[in-house]
């Protein structure tokens, strides 16, 4: 109990103010992404070698980037005093 995941599926017959609100529970903002089909092959099979989601696994890249990217800014910033 209380480990249900809400899922927002479209039925047949319901109104676009239907799916607009159920829409708006989503818990994170959502965005549509092209991938070049080698790159979402590779992002498709790292994420399950890592047993998780693709998006589970670009936000894992993400996060990472982002710690790479703030220690490589401090180190950068140490260097110039």
């Amino acid at each position: 109990m209380g480990n249900e995941k809400e899922t927002n599926v479209v039925k047949s017959g319901e109104s676009t103010a239907e799916v607009t609100k159920a829409a708006r529970k989503q818990k994170h903002p959502r965005i549509n992404l092209a991938f070049y089909a080698d790159h979402l092959d590779y992002v498709q099979e790292a994420a399950w070698e890592n047993r998780t989601s693709v998006t589970g696994y670009v936000n894992r890249l993400i996060a990472e980037d982002r710690i790479r990217r703030t220690e490589e800014a401090r180190d950068r910033i140490s260097k110039e005093k």
